[in-house]
């Protein structure tokens, strides 16, 4: 029997102080390394040769390193212009998107021609060797599917999504995402062909796996609080649940707000400006990024979850406070509602009236164990977990089998490079 092989690409890096993307790219590949595929599939790892050791069962190609005149003359313009003083970076920049990488990406698409039928790529904003058939991974399009938060619409970011999403998706021979409700979103406001849209659930990440439940942080030890994992990102609307948290102490004098996550563009510091502004900088903790060990004990020992943000349709934290026992508060995003149902309290992200609302009705006990209770009842059909998604990419791939060997050489040219980095 002939073998279909499929390639799926590794990160060079992926710190888990980047967020919940690195949690979810880094279980994914562990879940897939022990997976056991369709016997028509050969499924690999593909690294750089600059890489730092993967262990993994399943067979890693490691990339060649870059070799011809043109790539090393290439290299050595950019190390001495990226020396010079004033706009040096800028053009060397340049010089490495727009002629380094493409020159690198067809040496790798050769090299992997004869070896792989196609390309996974599980990271949204990364596909690497155009002119590869492959499968690419889309998490939202919350640049244009909500407000224009300055982190997905300015400094030419939305036109770099647009381009994602209009003329790189499309190329790809299935693309992956995490809801129906993503799905749906997608099909409203893009030309995609919906049979290219395959949902793979999201799922948690794994802090959901600690075994460790004692808090060590010592002003949170037998104290009532909130907790808020996500970086300072203004799309994740720590101004409107601050408004809500103040109005929360004034019949709950002793709660706190645990908030985790580094910053972004120096938003931290308007967040703690706006808790000073409101009084309540002494009820709200800043912890930072904390180990998932630390995430895990913060997540069980919480009165609930509450995540306002204004992006999804999902949110991996979600899926990690059910996992832990966490009752949830979130926004009433249609992926929120998809994966929880009736086991979370919505609220409008907007209206820190209605966030508020949520957070005292969970504080009612009687409240906090019935919405626990059906949490775990619906857990038990839900299709947002890890097996669910690993199962539904080893079906995917074999989908794929019958589109790709419709022509026989995996890669076809040069091309242009259109990486891209969200």
């Amino acid at each position: 029997m002939r073998k279909f092989k499929v390639g799926v690409w590794l990160k060079d890096s992926y710190s888990p102080k980047v967020g919940g993307g690195s949690s979810y790219y880094h279980r994914l590949m562990s879940y897939i390394d022990q997976h056991d595929f369709k016997d028509e599939l050969e499924v690999f790892f593909i690294k750089k040769y600059s890489d730092t050791d993967h262990k993994f069962k399943k067979d890693v190609i490691v990339l060649p390193k870059p070799k011809g005149g043109k790539y090393h003359f290439l290299n050595f313009l950019h190390k001495i212009i990226s020396l010079f003083p004033l706009g040096g970076k800028g053009i060397a920049r340049f010089i490495e998107k727009f002629m380094m990488e493409p020159n690198l990406n067809a040496q790798y698409g050769k090299f992997l021609s004869d070896k792989l039928h196609l390309l996974y790529f599980p990271i949204q904003g990364h596909r690497y060797i155009p002119n590869f058939p492959c499968i690419t991974t889309n998490w939202d399009i919350s640049h244009s599917s909500t407000f224009p938060f300055p982190e997905v619409t300015m400094g030419g970011k939305y036109m770099r999504r647009e381009l994602w999403v209009n003329k790189i998706l499309p190329q790809s021979i299935f693309i992956f995402v995490e809801s129906d409700a993503g799905k749906a979103e997608i099909l409203q406001k893009y030309s995609i062909h919906p049979e290219k849209l395959k949902v793979v659930p999201l799922f948690s990440g794994s802090v959901s796996e600690q075994k460790a439940r004692v808090l060590d942080i010592e002003i949170l030890k037998n104290k009532p609080y909130f907790l808020y994992p996500a970086q300072f990102w203004p799309h994740k609307n720590h101004y409107n649940l601050i408004i809500a948290f103040k109005q929360f102490l004034h019949t709950n004098k002793d709660a706190y707000l645990a908030l985790t996550g580094g910053d972004k563009d120096n938003h931290l510091n308007y967040i703690k400006k706006v808790c000073e502004e409101e009084g309540v900088i002494d009820r709200v903790l800043f912890l930072g990024f904390v180990e998932k060990e630390t995430l895990a004990a913060l997540y069980t020992n919480a009165m609930a979850l509450v995540m306002p943000t204004f992006f999804g349709p999902t949110n991996m934290p979600l899926a990690e406070a059910r996992e832990l026992g966490c009752p949830v508060l979130c926004s009433n995003l249609e992926g929120h509602k998809e994966m929880l149902g009736d086991g979370a309290l919505y609220f409008n992200p907007r209206k820190p009236t209605t966030i508020l609302e949520a957070m005292l009705k969970v504080n009612e006990p009687t409240t906090r164990t019935a919405l626990l209770a059906k949490a775990t009842e619906l857990k038990e059909h839900s299709k947002f977990n890890i097996h669910t998604a690993v199962d539904r990419i080893d079906t995917y791939f074999l989908e794929a089998k019958n589109i790709r060997l419709c022509w026989e050489k995996s890669f076809l040219g040069k091309g242009l490079n259109f990486r891209e980095h969200l």
